[in-house]
This record gives C-alpha cells, structure tokens and sequence, in this order.
C-alpha cells in the first residue's frame, strides 16, 4: 500500500475540513465546498470579485440562499478586523438599490444580524485538539450544524448552508475511507468511487478535478523539496502546471505558512520552558503561559491555537 500517498491525501484533507475551526478571520467560515486556500490560489488568476447576488423573486420577495451568505462574507470581508455595522449599512444601500420590498429588506437584514451572532458564537467554540480523524471530524461537523440550527432554524439554515454541508459531509466520508485500516490500494479506490459516484452530482465530480490535480502537483513538490529543490524549483514547478501569476500567490502562501510555523514552534519552545521552570506555582504557571498567549497571539488566534497545535502534530505524525 503505498502509505505515504494516503498520509499526504488525509492530511491536505483534514486541513479544509477543519479551517473553519482554525481560521483566523472571523468571516471565514471555511467551507470546504470550495478549495482549501492553496488549491484556490492555484486556479484563481485574477482578484477576488464580489462574491454573492442577492436574488428575489417576481414580486421582488428575498430568496433566501447560499448566494446570500456569500454577499454577506464578502461585505463583512471588506475590512479586516470585519465591521459588521459597516457591512450592514453597505447591504441596506444594496437591498434598496436591487428594489425589493420593505419586508423583504427587513428580513434580509434580520439575516444578517442573525448571521453576524453565529458568527460571533462559532468563533468561540473551541477548537478540538490532538488527533484529527474522521470520527472528531464528524463531532466538530455535528456541533456547527447544531449551532446554525439554533440561529437559523431548519428553513433557513438549508437554504444558506445546505451545498457547503452536503460537501462538507462527503469530504468527512471520504476522509474516514482514507484512514480505514486493512484496506488495499484498490479496495480502497474502489470505496472513493463508488461514494463519489453516490455523492456527488456530474458537474461537482467534474469540480473535483482541480484540487486532485493540484493534490499531484503539490505531492511532487514535496518530493522535489525532499530530493532538496530550491524555491525556484518549486516555482517554475508550479508555473508550469498553473502559470506564472498562480505559482507566485502559492510561494507568498507558502511564506505565510511557514511563518506561521515558525510562530507555533517559537511558542512551544517558550511554553516548555514555563512548564519545566520548577520555581513556579501552578498559579503562578497559568498566568505566565496566559501572558505568553496574550504577548504571541491576537485574540481570535488564542481562541484556534490549541486546534493549530493539534493539527500540525497530526501532520508532524504522518
């Protein structure tokens, strides 16, 4: 069975199916019906566009749908920390200029703020930590689906979040196939298949293909990047499967993320240096480690960091 493979493919896996815990701008939601953010730079070769159309009906009634929470992403995304009044007032000067109804505005409104709070509420749940298989995969799905349930109810919360949820539930699927014990290569295809071919419609399998391609892609970057390449070599790699201008976002990626490491790796250091100074009270060590946080982290990155260090553990074991 060729191990290594499979390692690879669950851990780029888990990486979306978690980065809603994990993300660091409270807008994110992280739904992996889209690429992970390295397989997204890959195929985007321009800007980001406005993302969402607020839709309605003849009678200019609001259609309530994933197009929706995407207009309500993209304007809580203009300004980083979000500035949910701002955001707000931008969308009321949008519902007014598509024309729809005053209800209809209220309604889409009373979304929003509803949107907002769960928002607020996801951003604190605590991320869960150590190893991510597809069982806490499953657990950590059940709790936001719960969570949107609360705030949307059973109508809306379909209506918003039924797509993401549905591709949410197949990755945590294929997942668990990946990291069945006792498989061989091909039982183990065989299984993806057939749940793709249960799962997903034509044009989603279809959609499919980008992030497996750019899976290859990376797999024999890391392998280059073992054999000892240089970052140049990884770029004209890169360039040469997606283009120059989609090769430079995922090198600046690629920086950030090892930044990022860098930070994680610094921390330990220091918190192992804490946990083994003897001097200290158990008191004494809780408000040095807090103080340690509080001096390495913003405080959206305290509330993920447990869940960042479980994951590049699990990474670090594959």
């Amino acid at each position: 069975m060729n191990t290594g493979r499979i390692a690879i493919a669950g851990t780029l896996l888990i990486v979306p199916l978690l980065f809603w815990w994990l993300g660091d701008k409270p807008q994110a939601d992280g739904s992996i019906a889209k690429t992970s953010q390295l397989a997204a730079a890959a195929q985007n070769s321009g800007p980001p566009a406005p993302d969402g159309q607020i839709e309605f009906d003849a009678a200019h009634q609001l259609l309530v749908n994933a197009d929706l929470k995407a207009r309500f992403d993209f304007l809580l995304s203009l300004v980083d920390p979000p500035d949910p009044v701002a955001a707000r007032l931008k969308l009321a000067g949008d519902l007014e200029h598509e024309g729809l109804s005053a209800a209809a505005r209220a309604q889409a409104l009373a979304l929003f703020d509803r949107y907002v709070d769960y928002k607020r509420a996801l951003a604190t749940l605590k991320a869960p930590s150590g190893e991510f298989d597809a069982k806490s995969v499953l657990a950590s799905l059940n709790t936001r689906t719960a969570l949107r349930l609360q705030y949307f109810g059973q109508s809306d919360s379909t209506a918003l979040f039924g797509d993401e949820d549905h591709y949410d539930r197949y990755m945590q699927e294929r997942l668990a196939i990946l990291q069945q014990q006792g498989l061989s290569d091909a039982s183990r295809q065989a299984a993806l298949t057939q749940l793709d071919q249960q799962r997903l419609s034509p044009e989603e399998r279809q959609a499919r293909q980008a992030p497996i391609a750019y899976l290859s892609v990376e797999d024999e970057v890391a392998k280059m990047r073992a054999r000892g390449a240089s970052n140049d070599d990884v770029y004209r790699e890169r360039a040469s499967q997606f283009g120059a201008p989609a090769a430079e976002r995922l090198a600046t990626l690629d920086q950030e993320q090892a930044l990022w490491q860098q930070r994680l790796n610094n921390y330990r250091n220091a918190l192992d240096q804490l946990n083994a100074d003897g001097s200290l009270s158990a008191s004494q060590r809780q408000a040095a480690i807090d103080a340690l946080k509080s001096q390495r982290f913003s405080t959206a990155e305290q509330r993920r960091l447990d869940g960042a260090l479980g994951l590049q553990d699990s990474m670090a074991q594959k």
